[in-house]
């Protein structure tokens, strides 16, 4: 199994067509390509990729809660 991590830049510019095309290419060889995304302004790009390549991705949204109920101050 081959680990690909991307660099902070790439994250700033994620392209959906790039991620498609990467998962499509690599799905036979690889299998499918685990998307990690986090944060409110990641939402739309990971669910048009998972919507142009279902077979090909698995994609976990992580959103972070502003609310901490268990700090004291």
């Amino acid at each position: 199994m081959k680990v690909t991590c991307i660099g902070l830049l790439a994250v700033l510019e994620a392209d959906v067509k790039e991620i498609v095309s990467f998962a499509h290419e690599t799905y036979e060889k690889e299998g499918p390509l685990l998307v990690v995304a986090c944060g409110r302004d990641t939402i739309s790009t990971a669910s048009s990729t998972k919507r142009l390549a279902s077979e090909n991705v698995f994609v976990v949204q992580v959103l972070v809660s502003l609310v901490c109920r268990f700090l004291v101050a």
